[in-house]
């Protein structure tokens, strides 16, 4: 049985203004880690809020964020998508923000 990459937490980035996104490897005790800057972040954001669907290119021009109903992937170039539930997802989000309903 193989266990998957799982979503765990949103933090501050230490070295810009934005977040960085963090999976964790329960098999090899290993982060897996996105860097978003605020701009991605907020878009992301009002995607997940709105229940929509849509793509956001990161700044590198090779790396996106595919937002659909049922999953959010990150294709950051050179590495395997990594997945996480859009509702999860938007939590967090508002969690790091620090909205409230």
């Amino acid at each position: 049985m193989q266990v998957s990459i799982k979503f765990a937490k949103i933090d501050s980035s230490y070295i810009k203004n934005g977040c960085r996104l963090v999976w964790h490897d329960p098999t090899k005790d290993k982060e897996q880690v996105v860097f978003l800057r605020k701009e991605d972040l907020d878009q992301l954001y009002d995607v997940l809020s709105n229940d929509s669907t849509g793509k956001i290119e990161l700044e590198d021009g090779t790396s996106s964020i595919m937002i659909n109903s049922d999953m959010v992937e990150f294709h950051i170039s050179g590495k395997k998508p990594l997945e996480v539930e859009p509702q999860i997802l938007k939590e967090k989000i508002k969690e790091f923000l620090g909205e409230s309903d």
